[in-house]
């Protein structure tokens, strides 16, 4: 089922690109936003700086399950 899903976030990029999450999630693919957050997630280690963090999601995740971690948006 996640192999399918992936083929399908793929096909659709350039849709994603112009699409909110709220509609992403209503088409059935995943957000831009979410899979950003997914892939930064695997690689932090230590304390985390996050530039542009935005709505500070992975800020928060962070600082829930591993440790330090500063947003700074301007």
């Amino acid at each position: 089922m996640v192999k399918w899903q992936k083929v399908k976030d793929r096909l659709c990029f350039p849709l994603l690109v112009f699409l909110s999450s709220d509609t992403a999630r209503s088409l059935g693919l995943t957000p831009i936003d979410e899979e950003r957050i997914a892939m930064a997630r695997s690689r932090c280690r230590g304390l985390l700086l996050d530039i542009g963090c935005g709505a500070n999601e992975l800020i928060r995740y962070y600082r829930s399950r591993q440790g330090m971690a500063i947003g700074v948006d301007g």
